[in-house]
Parts: C-alpha cells; structure tokens; sequence
C-alpha cells in the first residue's frame, strides 16, 4: 500500500475541515463528528480510495498555500541543518541538585513558578521533558492537533524550526482535544507527522484551556495568564513566542500563520537579543 494511502485519513480530515473552515465552536457537529469521518473511510471501495489518493498526490505535489491564498514554502527551500541545533540543551546528570526531571538536574534551578520550572510529556516515547532543556533557545510554542482545518499549518511550523533552527529558535507541539476532540489519536498523529516530516519536538495530549476536561497544563496556564498577553485560547493552533529567558514576548492566534511577517519580525528580534553561542556543525 502507497504512502499516499497511509495518509488518506490525516488528507481527507484536512481537505474537508479546511474546506469548511474551522470553527471556534465546540459545539459544532463537524468538529466533535470526527468518528463519523472514519467510519466512512472504512467504507470507502477500492474506485474511491484510488480517486480520494489521487487527490492526496495533488495536494502533496502541489504547493501547500496559506489561508489568504499566498504561497508557504515548497520542499526546495526548506533549508537542512544540523539535527541537534534545534532540539534540547543536554542537561547535567543527577548530581543531588533541587530541581530534578526525569533523572536530570536543571542546572542552575528554575526559579519555581518560571517557564523553564514546568517540564510535559513527550510524544511519542512518553518521556518527562523538562522546559529548562531549551533554557537559552527562543521557543515557538503551539497547541496542535492532526485533524484540524488548520493542521497544514505543521509545514509551516516545520518549515520555521528548520529555518531558524540553527540561529537558536525551537518549535515546540502541544496536541490537544480540547477542540472538537482533533487532536487525533497515534495513528492519525504519526500520518500527518510523516506526512509533513516533522522533525520538532510534540508532546503527548493535554489541556490547553481552564475549561478542558484534562485540566490545564501549568505550561499553558503560564502562557495564558502572563501580564499583558493574558486570555484563553479560541482553538487549535495558537502560537507563543518564549525568549531565552522565559520570558513570553507574543501570541497569535489559529488566524495568524506561523511564517507570518509579524511572526518573523519578533522571532528575528529575539533572537537578535540571544546571547552569541557558536554554530554547531
């Protein structure tokens, strides 16, 4: 079976989603439905697989275009850089310090309370990651789900994390349910991470919101609650920007692009004000 075939669920949920947009609205059929979708998928015959795969080999050769229409990026200009540049920092092994995740010491502490104090669940090993891991890298944070109408942005997101990966900016994904259940579950995350070749670092599903039925994470109850930029997230894909510090700098919405020129302009700010620290090759 074709690639191409692997992806249908992840090709399809994006193609109708986006065609009807993606509505701030819990209470929307479409969203929360999502089963339905599946079910018809696994009712679909062998004609109508080949046509629904066909349509997934246009929208996979085609370039991927933004929700006003302009270009994002297509695979020639994704530029390769070295894999570790735009992960975690190594931390200090356990050495008796206050401040310890997952076997590690985060080193010096985290002041309690601080961005770079909370640590989540990473996706798909499960593994505890601790926040200070990216002290001194700017962050570009998202709450994302694979089967939103707004899941093409991942390229974009990759796209970002690779381009900027090298100067000091990691992009990290949050998936969620707290929107229509979209989230997705391994194997509608694993398509769309293969299909956009994601390469930064998820974790596994938490709350986003107060309301979610999960709780909220502390590291979104952070984001959303700092002075100035305080207030819920309407849906999927909301991005933060975290400087080397911890300190949240912005936040955009789902209407808002990730390579957006706003977005650009404040990550090539923060990053100007990061400390000088030597390419890796």
């Amino acid at each position: 079976m074709s690639n191409l075939v692997r992806y249908l669920p992840c090709l399809v949920c994006v193609l109708a989603l986006a065609a009807l947009g993606c509505e701030a609205d819990e209470s929307d059929p479409v969203s929360q439905d999502m089963s339905s979708v599946e079910a018809d998928l696994g009712e679909m015959g062998a004609d109508s697989g080949a046509a629904a795969a066909d349509a997934g080999q246009a929208l996979v050769d085609s370039e991927v275009f933004n929700l006003d229409g302009g270009s994002i990026v297509s695979d020639g200009e994704i530029l390769n850089i070295d894999a570790g540049s735009g992960g975690a920092m190594p931390l200090t092994p356990d050495g008796g310090g206050d401040d310890m995740t997952g076997g590690f010491v985060c080193d010096p502490a985290a002041e309690p309370g601080s961005f770079h104090s909370f640590n989540a669940m990473g996706y798909p090993d499960n593994d505890d990651v601790s926040m200070c891991a990216y002290r001194g890298r700017v962050l570009l944070i998202a709450n994302t789900a694979a089967l939103c109408g707004f899941t093409p942005q991942y390229e974009q997101l990759e796209f970002m994390n690779r381009q900027y990966g090298r100067d000091g900016l990691t992009v990290l994904g949050f998936l969620t349910n707290d929107f229509g259940d979209q989230g997705g579950n391994s194997d509608e995350v694993e398509m769309c991470t293969d299909m956009y070749e994601l390469t930064f670092q998820q974790f596994a599903h938490i709350g986003v919101t107060s309301r979610s039925r999960d709780g909220q994470h502390p590291i979104f109850e952070w984001l959303t609650t700092r002075p100035g930029l305080e207030g819920g997230i309407p849906w999927n894909f909301n991005k933060f920007l975290v400087d080397h510090e911890g300190t949240l700098l912005g936040r955009w919405d789902q209407t808002v692009s990730p390579n957006d020129p706003q977005i650009v302009a404040a990550i090539t700010a923060a990053l100007a004000n990061r400390p000088f620290e030597p390419q890796r090759d």
